[in-house]
């Protein structure tokens, strides 16, 4: 579980550590992390952080100029007067390979918390990153501070020109699982420019803005059903959209149609709730959006699978608002000595060290009271084993 330190040192050290304003990701999606900055309270690396979830180290091989990003610790930046872990860089750090090319790419974490990496490549330049265009992720989280590496390959026919390409990692998550605008806890994003068949001239990668610009489209597993969320960025003469879901991605049928926005420079967020989600397996889903004119646009096929990890605590809902019950997992095999819950600051709001019973395989608990906001769960077991989980409270 992230260590948690006294909050008043908190106070103290975040404004040390916070690099100079930069260049964002325009026109791409921001994409955020609930944890700003990615190390804290102090330097990156220190082993008293309770968050140290940053790409440090992140090299290719396999081009004619190689991206030998060593050392980089975290680089949270002020772009548009929100701080975000991302960080835009220049022509001096760049890709350059040729047609054809395999390219290795490696990566490690910081200390401490273990990530999953991701890298897209924005092949048909139309401004979005979406998860068709991930071109190599870790297969699993690699532990801290280890190294690890995944393998692409630059398609033959690829034009010679200048690519965005945006590298994520994310704590506790499978690499390929990654979305490349999606919110997540913790962790941090690089933005590289691939050059196929060019040099670097200072040129930034040209794109071109369709109609209605997605900037990320996901679908998330609440209790008893999905919840589909999506935003743009941008929207020109779009009418509205449907959402159809299909459990055998071939068969696509109606979940609900929304209205969008017509004309708009910056960009909505929208979400529907699907009860009918497959509730063991695997379930599909699409956004089709309909211009005023009657032209049709599609988006990227996304899954959603709801099936219970055997060796993780199940925490539903969460987020929550009033009730929460922690559901143990199928392999736990004790019974509980101590159950605790923790906000950011390290203090306790609800803590029982009565034994609890191995039969007994949840815990219900009744959190009205308790102020929103994010809070750590720890379960702990006679045998010495501990399950950890993050829950926010709306």
């Amino acid at each position: 579980m992230k260590k948690i330190l006294p909050f008043l040192f908190l106070l103290f050290s975040f404004s040390s550590y916070y690099a100079q304003p930069g260049v964002g990701p325009a026109p791409y999606c921001m994409p955020t992390y609930w944890n700003v900055p990615c190390n804290q309270p102090n330097v990156s690396n220190d082993i008293n952080n309770y968050v140290n979830d940053f790409i440090d180290h992140f090299f290719t091989s396999g081009g004619v100029t190689n991206i030998n990003n060593m050392n980089s610790l975290c680089q949270t930046q002020l772009l548009g007067g929100v701080q975000q872990n991302f960080i835009n860089y220049a022509c001096p750090t760049h890709l350059r390979a040729n047609a054809g090319a395999v390219i290795t790419c490696n990566f490690q974490s910081g200390i401490i918390f273990g990530q999953g990496f991701a890298v897209f490549v924005d092949w048909n330049k139309d401004c979005v990153y979406s998860m068709s265009e991930m071109v190599c992720g870790t297969p699993n989280v690699p532990s801290p501070a280890t190294p690890a590496s995944a393998n692409f390959v630059i398609p033959a026919a690829t034009a010679s020109g200048a690519y965005k390409m945006r590298v994520r990692c994310a704590f506790a998550t499978v690499g390929t699982s990654i979305d490349p605008c999606l919110q997540y806890s913790y962790g941090e994003t690089h933005e590289y420019t691939l050059y196929v068949g060019v040099a670097c001239n200072g040129a930034l990668p040209v794109c071109t803005v369709l109609p209605v610009q997605m900037s990320f489209f996901n679908a998330v597993a609440l209790t008893n059903s999905a919840e589909i969320i999506w935003g743009t960025a941008s929207e020109s003469n779009n009418n509205y959209f449907t959402i159809e879901r299909s459990f055998d991605m071939e068969n696509f049928e109606l979940v609900q149609q929304v209205k969008g926005e017509g004309d708009t420079y910056t960009g909505k967020d929208y979400h529907v709730i699907d009860p009918q989600v497959n509730k063991n397996g695997i379930t599909y889903y699409r956004i089709k959006q309909y211009d005023y004119d009657g032209k049709l646009g599609h988006s990227e096929v996304i899954s959603l699978i709801m099936k219970r990890d055997a060796t993780k605590l199940e925490v539903v809902p969460n987020p929550f608002s009033d009730e929460l019950k922690i559901k143990l997992p199928v392999t736990f095999n004790s019974n509980i000595s101590k159950f605790e819950m923790r906000d950011v600051n390290g203090v306790e709001v609800n803590t029982s060290t009565n034994p609890i019973d191995k039969s007994k395989k949840s815990i219900q608990l009744n959190l009205e009271k308790l102020s929103p906001g994010m809070y750590f769960i720890t379960v702990y077991g006679e045998d010495g084993s501990l399950f950890n989980e993050r829950v926010i409270k709306n």
